[in-house]
């Protein structure tokens, strides 16, 4: 049992990987058996009100995680967030080992990844909201990784899926 297990956001834009990485870690257990895995979207997301039901969402699995923790087991936390909306939270403390992993990718590549989505989804009428959305929250979460210790920053336009889970795993080990 570990002594201070850590808590894990795996945030970044749409279409950056957070998904793919969620997916990969529940189906792998192996690979983090000290670790619940989580996604935000896990139980669905509602139409509208979507900023407040995502900070209720992040604020009952920082919840879980502290809970974890005290078994010894960490968490890893997939999904849109903003750092400092979990550091603002009056859950948060600097002892509680929490860490952001930002995944990042250029606008060319999620209009790629985009149209490959909507192409299975068939859900056009998301991709304007959804860039948009993107364009504004891509600086914020590099601006917080910058100024933040405790935060590690992955590219996933210029690696694989598979290399983009070692990386992560890579991160996981060191903390």
């Amino acid at each position: 049992m570990k002594k201070n297990p850590p808590i894990i956001f795996i945030t970044g834009i749409s279409c950056s990987g957070k998904s793919t990485v969620y997916k990969y870690f529940k189906k792998n257990k192996k690979d983090c058996p000290s670790f619940d895995v989580r996604d935000i979207d896990e139980d669905s997301v509602p139409p509208a009100g979507r900023y407040h039901w995502k900070r209720f969402r992040m604020e009952l699995l920082l919840s879980e995680a502290l809970k974890n923790k005290k078994k010894g087991k960490g968490t890893i936390i997939c999904g849109i967030t903003i750092p400092f909306e979990v550091i603002s939270s009056e859950l948060y403390s600097p002892k509680e080992n929490i860490y952001f992993i930002i995944l990042t990718i250029s606008e060319k590549e999620f209009n790629k990844r985009m149209k490959a989505r909507l192409k299975t989804l068939k859900e056009e009428w998301r991709w304007e909201s959804v860039r948009e959305s993107n364009k504004k929250l891509a600086p914020i979460l590099l601006n917080q990784a910058a100024s933040l210790k405790n935060s590690y920053v992955i590219n996933t336009e210029k690696v694989g899926e598979k290399e983009m889970i070692e990386k992560i795993k890579e991160v996981l080990i060191s903390l």
